[in-house]
């Protein structure tokens, strides 16, 4: 059986603009928290001897892992990216950014996630959101390569 390693660096820069409505709370992330906001956690694994679906993955909530759910702010250590060399707080005006990921392999899943109700009264809401990805494409089978 073969084994699964894959490493990945998702940096997630989020700036949200809400048009014509009000902005759900903390969802560009300006109180500097993850305030309203729920974290995942979880890990791929392939099973290429199966007939099905060869991925496989499970996904739950946690709370922030330093390291892996990080909030960007003017006053981070980290100002630019180490692989793109761009910067890590969004240049939109924002005060904050989230970098969901790491450097690990393992086949690791990271993420956020935000839950809201577009109002009963409104006929459009639009939500605009920046963001930068950055994955690592190791010399990996097509199989074995990050997500």
């Amino acid at each position: 059986m073969r084994q699964f390693f894959t490493s990945i660096f998702f940096l997630f820069f989020v700036n949200f603009i809400c048009t014509g409505q009000t902005c759900p709370e903390n969802i560009d992330f300006e109180q500097g928290t993850f305030n309203k906001w729920q974290c995942l956690d979880g890990k791929i694994s392939l099973n290429l001897s199966s007939t099905g679906d060869p991925v496989s993955t499970t996904i739950g909530n946690t709370q922030p892992i330093p390291g892996r759910h990080e909030i960007i702010s003017p006053s981070s250590a980290i100002q630019k990216d180490f692989y793109g060399d761009f910067p890590t707080l969004a240049p939109n005006g924002s005060n904050f950014s989230v970098k969901i990921g790491n450097e690990d392999r393992g086949g690791l899943i990271t993420g956020v996630q935000y839950r809201t109700k577009i109002p009963d009264n409104e006929n459009r809401f639009y939500l605009q959101y920046n963001y930068a990805v950055v994955y690592e494409s190791p010399n990996h089978q097509t199989e074995y390569q990050p997500r």
